[in-house]
């Protein structure tokens, strides 16, 4: 594009909308030159702070767990296993301290399938569902033992188990919601679901070849490009308070501990959605997002209250 054949820095670069900001009606030409120089100023501002975004890659396999083996998960697990996936079928799912499995789930009849690429769990009690996509972690009951699976990719096929994902109408998050036509996204990519409006509009066979489509078309070139606005730690501020995990409704922090023994947070940039939250919970601003940094903010704050033009 334009940037690479002139070998322009795109982080050199902003870009600001006079038009929309400035023609709302109602004010003198005065204010309007007045808001447009305001605008200009951060402007200014801004690219003298501008570094280039950073961009990392996932490794992802061909791990899939499926809990729940209704029409819609066979469908998946089948259409997922033509396409070379290893999938593991939880044919029944419950959820640990749940209010137990519905009655039309206990009764519903196992599907035989007889595909080597598909293993079955006849029945098993979910504890948490952890980690990101490539990387995710099940921690469930089978047969009175406690295991732990592993899976590049999650779907969660039965309404009962839907409370594994984070809940679509969780204050604040409704806009974050990264939804497709077939509406299977949860805000962590991987973490795919089915909700009852689904089913709504295209029968369970069809629903569950759009997710295994779904699910191929995330993995197709195993990689995929982490959040570019996800924030960075500063190890030598953080103190291991942790406040930054809790308040992230995303799992997209973890505390790791050093060879000292002193916990740092370490961003999980495949979850993150660049929402911010946990840098304004950090109490020693040892967290900051590219773009949005606490200099810039800063900067903006002094230049535009000390009037520099």
């Amino acid at each position: 594009d334009l940037f690479d054949r002139l070998g322009l820095p795109r982080s050199r670069f902003e870009m600001i909308n006079l038009k929309d900001h400035l023609f709302t009606g109602g004010e003198s030409e005065d204010e309007m030159f007045e808001r447009a120089r305001d605008i200009l100023r951060a402007a200014f501002i801004r690219v003298n702070l501008l570094g280039s975004l950073r961009q990392g890659t996932t490794e992802i396999g061909k791990n899939v767990v499926i809990l729940g083996g209704s029409e819609f998960g066979v469908s998946a697990a089948l259409n997922l296993s033509m396409q070379g996936f290893r999938v593991r079928l939880v044919h029944r799912c419950d959820l640990l301290g749940g209010p137990g499995m519905p009655d039309s789930i206990r009764r519903r009849p196992l599907q035989a399938i007889h595909d080597t690429s598909i293993s079955h769990v006849e029945e098993a009690t979910i504890a948490s569902i952890s980690g990101h996509v490539g990387d995710f972690k099940i921690s469930l009951v089978e047969k009175d033992k406690r295991r732990q699976w592993r899976a590049d990719v999650v779907c969660l096929t039965d309404e009962n188990v839907l409370p594994l994902a984070i809940e679509e109408d969780a204050s604040g998050l409704r806009k974050l919601y990264r939804y497709n036509f077939a509406f299977f996204h949860t805000p962590q990519i991987g973490l795919y679901r089915v909700l009852p409006r689904t089913l709504k509009r295209v029968n369970a066979f069809e629903a569950g070849a759009a997710l295994a489509a779904q699910v191929a078309t995330a993995t197709a070139e195993a990689f995929l490009k982490d959040h570019e606005l996800s924030p960075r730690v500063d190890p030598e501020l953080c103190r291991g308070c942790g406040r930054c995990a809790d308040i992230c409704p995303f799992d997209a922090i973890k505390m790791v501990a050093g060879p000292d023994g002193i916990f740092t947070a370490e961003v999980l940039r495949h979850n993150c959605v660049g929402c911010g939250g946990c840098v304004g919970r950090c109490p020693v601003t040892a967290m900051d997002i590219p773009y949005f940094s606490n200099q810039l903010l800063e900067q903006l704050v002094v230049k535009t209250l000390s009037g520099e033009r």
